[in-house]
């Protein structure tokens, strides 16, 4: 029972991080995508 109850946590954890992993990734990716698509727009956001 002991060591379940430490299993548990570590999977949400690595569950929880993966998932915020995936989240900035999908981000970035759209990021990137807006920047190649109007590089101009977004560097007069930026600066």
């Amino acid at each position: 029972m002991a060591k379940k109850k430490k299993i548990f946590p570590l999977k949400k954890l690595m569950g929880l991080i993966f998932c915020v992993i995936i989240y900035w990734v999908v981000i970035l990716g759209f990021i990137l995508v807006g920047d190649y698509s109007n590089p101009m727009e977004n560097r007069n956001k930026f600066f």
